[in-house]
């Protein structure tokens, strides 16, 4: 048989390698397989940097984010989305754990048969412990501020704060126990309403002392001149209102971040 009979019947049965010259067919038969090899491990990278880089959009990472978490650089997720290099088996056991995938899916895109899955826990939301949380503290206050109001008396007004350490030791659990995705949204809203809770037995402490009146009444006692009662107000607002405005940009500042992800 001739070389260029050889050459066809090569190319007809491997048309991915229509490019390789005849003379390399006949004569170079080990250099073809290696071409071929490097060949398939080259599509099989770049169908798993196909991979990794849906499942980090879909987990709303950016690349830097799911670097930070893997403990390598950006550069070298950029690369593995790239199809430029790929991760080595510690990365893909990790990116299997956190994303919640096969190691199967990663590295040949297998999907799992219905026998193999196992349905993993899902976490509860972030937003449900800050909803609880922020209740038992306004419970807390009104609680304290209606025994105070009563009976005067210091005993009675820390009987109020229970639901308050209650609930600070919710939200604290809470952050720890939660879907990781809702915990930034979470967060905010806690502090958004809390600060307002928080903040005003602490204030009302400092004020009552300043002014004279009993020191542990949750909320301000007018005592020592309406000026002093206005500016506790003042300031209790103002401040309020800047912890408010910073959250608002925080917002925003991960609303960009999120938009910028997508590029």
């Amino acid at each position: 048989m001739s070389l260029s009979g050889t050459g066809a019947l090569f190319h007809k049965s491997n048309r991915r390698l229509t490019n390789i010259p005849d003379r390399l067919v006949a004569g170079n038969r080990p250099c073809v397989l290696v071409y071929k090899q490097h060949t398939e491990e080259r599509m099989l990278d770049m169908e798993m940097a196909d991979r990794i880089q849906r499942l980090r959009k879909e987990s709303g990472l950016s690349q830097e984010e799911l670097a930070d978490k893997m403990g390598v650089s950006r550069q070298a997720v950029s690369k593995w989305e790239s199809g430029q290099s790929a991760p080595d088996l510690e990365k893909v056991l990790f990116m299997s754990d956190f994303f919640g995938v096969t190691t199967d899916y990663l590295l040949k895109g297998t999907e799992p048969t219905c026998q193999t899955v196992i349905p993993a826990k899902e976490k509860p939301d972030a937003g449900v412990f800050t909803a609880a949380a922020t209740a038992l503290n306004l419970l807390g206050w009104v609680l304290a501020a209606a025994i105070f109001y009563e009976r005067q008396t210091a005993i009675a007004a820390a009987v109020g704060f229970i639901p308050i350490i209650a609930g600070c030791t919710l939200y604290g659990i809470g952050m720890n126990l939660s879907d990781e995705k809702t915990r930034g949204r979470a967060k905010r809203s806690f502090w958004k309403l809390n600060c307002w809770i928080l903040s005003l037995p602490l204030f009302s402490f400092a004020c009552n002392l300043l002014c004279g009146a009993p020191g542990l009444a949750p909320y301000p006692v007018p005592v020592g001149g309406i000026w002093k009662y206005a500016a506790f107000w003042f300031f209790y607002f103002i401040l309020n209102m800047l912890v408010d405005g910073w959250l608002c940009r925080q917002k925003k500042r991960e609303a960009s971040q999120n938009g910028s992800r997508q590029e």
